[in-house]
This record gives structure tokens, C-alpha cells and sequence, in this order.
């Protein structure tokens, strides 16, 4: 593909997106020009005229005030509301926290549509008068749709994939409308075609610069996927995105042994965008469905999905409690968390990474014992619907469940209706291993006999990078046949001799981001990854190999 249409695709898209829908790009392509970026605000009125604060390569500090005017014109009567932000982006000076030293900071406006020659007159004439008048202030710069462009361009040419699929999926991304399910197995194959990762060796290896540039170039690409979905406030997919292509980088960097200081910074900033994604969507729900059912419109046209639905929605608002450890959380999001989740069935295994999400948020939140209540009941059901072959597996996304659960009323066939598995199940035994651990014997006892008779279904994963993989070719199937101890003490031996988990030591130091990242790949949570959670989140009597965060 062309420069030239490179540049006209980069025009489409970016005249369709408002303000927060290029912000996410723009902040990747600052880290890709060389910036490091200080601070990335949410669009709040505590931002004081300044979205993002970055260092430029030369070490300037530089305010960037974001606007949206997608496929128009920053007008006069547009200019005369900004001034009073304006004010606040060119006097207001960057705190010490960000700004130790106390350097100015060059105020930028940033809009990705054209600019009226009368307001480049005011602004002209804002310098030329306002400025002098302010110690240490620095005239406004401006940046319109033409500097936009190319500055988008340049992170686009390094990221664009060779390989023809995956220029079709790249292709797709500007002509979204906010509401298409993007596909795991799609960027996978975008991260793997731009980084080389499954070439041969001898051309796999970029060097450390060009990994930079790559990953940054692919982050802004990714950024522009999501950008319709942030404008329709789709934030559900928008964090399913950006938490898979977390996982992916974290992947990445262990594969190749990456530890530089600009790799580190590049993590810390998509993972950091992720938290402040996921709190503004969970202070969202938090407002909008505090005192109401979750329902957007009738409850008969959601009836076939609004528990899963609800499950899920709710396992992303336990996971931002849990990435900001209950601190500087929304007291409605604690609120919702604390709710009754007493949920009437489970429909298939892949909502059981949403549910124990929820699980370890309220064993935190809650002084009872209804999460354990929870876990008992929710593990009975599992085994009952497995032995009747009614229990689909996790790597079935909802859609195919709901279509599966609805085939008679469609008249549709589906592939879960030729997969047997009739005493086959991913979750009963750790969940039964739970169970023990909170000393739930009696429990425990009357259901062993059941939870022995089923057969557990396994990949395993050859290293830790590859755990951001949708399929993995290199992975190794199995099947278990459940232990059957003994005694009390040696299934709590179990318990505490379970392997270490087989992922990215990133995401060690971050266990939320990986609980997290299993709710969108449910077919990752094996025994030794839901235990070591357990471990970290867990509030039980038993914890021998406990790692709890401080």
C-alpha cells in the first residue's frame, strides 16, 4: 500500500473522530515521535485546559489541549467559548508533581479539522497582546488536521503489515461504526504480521530501536480500531482491546528479553491508559445504573443475554476496585460490587473468569459469607451441567452460546450442538480447590464424588510469552483425569503444591491485569493462574503460598 493511500485512509478516519476518539491515538503517536508523556487526562473539569503533558525529544515541555471537529472548521463563535481554557492551557502552569524542575511548557491547540484564517488572527493577536503580559508564558502553537495527518502518518508507515489478511483487518479499522465485536484472533495476527514474531529467526529479530517504533506505530493503529467505539461510548470493547493488546506486549517483551528503560516506559503507558479507561467506564455504569436494572432498551430484546451481560459488565468494575486496590474508587462503584450477585444458572464456562472477578472484589467489600455461598452454588451448577452435556466451553464466545441456548426459536445449527463433552469441564476442580481452601469440608465432601468424574480438557502453553495467544500452534493438549485424594490434608496438599502460573513476569506484578485479561480469554484460566489470583486476592483461612499485595 502507497504512501498516498495511507494518507488518504489516515484522512477518513480521522475525519469521523471527535476529540476522545483521536486522543488514545494521538497520546501512541507522541511516545512514537519520540515524547514521553507525563500525564493523559480523562475530558473532566479538572483538567485545566490540558488533555496531555508531554517532554518533547528535546526536553520542552509541551501542553496539548485537545478538540474535535471532524470533517469541519474550527470557527470564531468555537474560539470565543475556548477562550476561557485557552487562558488555563497558555497561563495555568504545570504542576511541581509532573514539572519538578518548573520549566514553562509550550501551550499546543490540537483539532483535527481545518482552522479559519480569522481565528489563526485571533490567536495571532492572543500572543501578540495577552502573552507578553504573563511571566515565563509562551505563545499558543497551533496543529490542525494537515499537521495531524502527517504526524499520524509516520506511525503508520512503520506499523503497516506486509501480509495482505492483516492489511484487510488494518483496512477495516477506519470504516467501524463503534458497534463490530473485534476479534482476538484479529490482533494477534496484526501484532504478529507488524512485529515479525512468528518470521524466521534470522529475520524476526528487529533491532531494540525498531521495536520501539513498531510497537508504538502498531499501539496508535490499534488506537484507531477502537476510535469509533470510544465516540459511541462502546468502552466495554474499547477495554477488552486494549487489555489484550496489553497482554500481547507484555508477551512480546518477555519473548525478547526487553528491559530497557523507553520499553518499561512504553508498558507503564498503555497499562496506564487501560486503568483510567476502565475507571471512567466503571464510574459510568456506577452513575447510570446505580438505582436502575442494567437494561439499555427492552428487557425482551436482552432477555437472552442481560445475566451474562450483567456478569461481565460488573467483573470490569471488580477490576478496577482490584488495579486500584479499593483506593480513589467511586463509593457507587463499591456500591454496585456490594450488591446481591445470587445469579440464577450459568450458561457456559467462559463467564467463570467474570464471576470470580466479582468473587475476590466482594470477599474484600462484603463482611459476610454470601461470596463463598456464591462460589458453592455456582460450582454446583457447573457440575451438574456438565455431566448432562449442556455446558459449552470457554473458548465459545456469547454469541454462539446465546445462538446455541436459542436454535430451535432461530432455526439455526451451531457447532456446540457436535462437541461432546458430557463430563468435561475447565473449572469444577479449581473451584472445588477454593472451596477447600476457605475449609468448606462438608461441602467439599458431598460433591468430591461428582467432581472426580469429571475429565478436565487443557493447553498448555510451551513458554510464558505466548499466554497473550489466541491459538497458539505450538500449545499441547490435554486431558486430566481428576486426583482423588484421600483425606482432607492431602487434597490441601494440593492446594498448596500447585505449579506456578505460565505467564509474563509483567503481569506477575500486575495479577488485575491478568484477571482481567481471562475474562476475555476465559480458555487461559488453568488450575495454577486461578490459584495464584486466589492467592493474591483471596481472603480464606488457608493460604500457604500466599502473595498478597501491599
Amino acid at each position: 500500500m502507497s504512501n498516498l493511500d495511507l494518507a488518504k485512509w489516515t484522512e477518513f478516519w480521522l475525519d469521523r473522530a471527535n476529540e476522545r476518539a483521536y486522543q488514545s491515538a494521538f497520546v501512541s503517536a507522541l511516545f512514537f515521535h519520540g515524547y514521553t508523556v507525563l500525564h493523559n487526562t480523562s475530558h473532566n473539569p479538572m483538567e485545566q485546559g490540558k488533555d496531555v503533558i508531554a517532554l518533547s525529544p528535546v526536553g520542552e515541555l509541551v501542553a496539548f489541549q485537545l478538540k474535535g471537529n471532524p470533517g469541519s472548521r474550527l470557527t470564531p463563535s468555537q474560539w470565543f467559548e475556548l477562550v476561557p481554557q485557552i487562558n488555563q492551557l497558555a497561563f495555568s502552569r504545570v504542576g511541581r508533581s509532573l514539572n519538578p524542575h518548573n520549566l514553562n511548557h509550550k501551550p499546543v491547540l490540537v483539532t483535527n479539522g481545518e482552522i479559519e484564517e480569522s481565528v489563526r488572527a485571533f490567536v495571532d493577536s492572543f500572543n501578540s497582546q495577552s502573552i507578553p503580559t504573563a511571566p515565563g508564558a509562551q505563545p499558543i502553537e497551533l496543529w490542525s488536521r494537515g499537521n495531524l495527518v502527517k504526524f499520524f502518518l509516520e506511525a503508520f508507515v512503520v506499523a503497516w503489515p506486509a501480509d495482505i489478511s492483516a492489511q484487510i483487518i488494518a483496512l477495516k479499522a477506519a470504516t467501524y461504526s463503534g458497534t463490530e465485536i473485534i476479534e482476538h484472533s484479529d490482533l494477534q495476527a496484526l501484532f504478529l504480521q507488524t512485529l515479525k514474531w512468528e518470521a524466521d529467526d534470522d529475520q524476526r529479530k528487529l533491532s531494540v530501536p525498531a521495536t520501539l517504533e513498531k510497537l508504538s506505530g502498531l499501539m496508535t493503529l490499534i488506537n484507531v480500531m477502537i476510535a469509533q467505539h470510544q465516540k459511541e461510548g462502546n468502552l466495554f470493547e474499547t477495554i477488552k482491546v486494549k487489555t489484550i493488546f496489553a497482554v500481547l506486549v507484555t508477551g512480546y517483551l518477555e519473548e525478547f528479553d526487553l528491559k530497557t528503560r523507553k520499553h518499561i516506559e512504553f508498558l507503564d503507558l498503555i497499562i496506564s491508559d487501560l486503568r483510567e479507561e476502565i475507571l471512567y467506564f466503571s464510574s459510568g455504569i456506577a452513575k447510570n445504573y446505580k438505582d436502575q436494572p442494567m437494561i439499555d432498551s427492552f428487557v425482551a430484546d436482552e432477555f437472552a443475554f442481560a445475566n451474562e451481560r450483567k456478569v461481565m459488565v460488573l467483573s470490569l468494575l471488580a477490576a478496577c476496585f482490584l488495579a486500584f486496590d479499593g483506593k480513589d474508587i467511586n463509593e457507587d462503584i463499591v456500591s454496585m460490587l456490594r450488591r446481591d450477585t445470587r445469579y440464577p444458572f450459568v450458561s457456559w464456562e467462559g463467564i467463570i473468569p467474570a464471576y470470580l472477578l466479582i468473587f475476590w472484589a466482594q470477599e474484600h467489600i462484603r463482611g459476610d459469607r454470601d461470596p463463598d455461598r456464591i462460589l458453592y452454588a455456582v460450582t454446583r451448577a457447573l457440575i451438574q451441567k456438565s455431566h448432562q452435556g449442556k455446558l459449552p466451553a470457554s473458548y465459545y464466545s456469547l454469541e454462539e452460546v446465546v445462538r446455541w441456548q436459542y436454535r430451535h426459536y432461530l432455526h439455526l445449527s451451531s457447532p456446540i450442538e457436535h462437541d461432546e463433552r458430557e463430563s468435561m469441564a475447565q473449572f469444577p476442580y479449581v473451584m472445588t480447590l477454593l472451596l477447600t481452601k476457605r475449609n468448606w469440608k462438608q461441602s467439599v465432601k458431598y460433591i468430591w464424588s461428582e467432581v472426580s468424574k469429571i475429565l478436565r480438557m487443557e493447553a498448555l502453553l510451551p513458554r510464558a510469552s505466548l499466554f497473550g495467544f489466541h491459538r497458539c500452534e505450538l500449545s499441547e493438549e490435554r486431558t486430566i483425569i481428576t486426583p482423588v485424594p484421600q483425606t482432607w490434608t492431602s487434597l490441601l496438599d494440593i492446594v498448596e503444591k500447585a505449579p506456578e502460573p505460565l505467564i509474563p513476569s509483567a503481569l506477575i506484578q500486575r495479577p488485575w491485569l491478568a484477571a482481567l485479561y481471562l475474562v476475555f480469554a476465559p480458555h487461559r484460566a488453568n488450575e495454577s493462574i486461578v490459584l495464584w489470583l486466589d492467592d493474591v486476592y483471596g481472603k480464606c483461612w488457608y493460604g500457604p503460598r500466599r502473595r498478597r499485595l501491599k
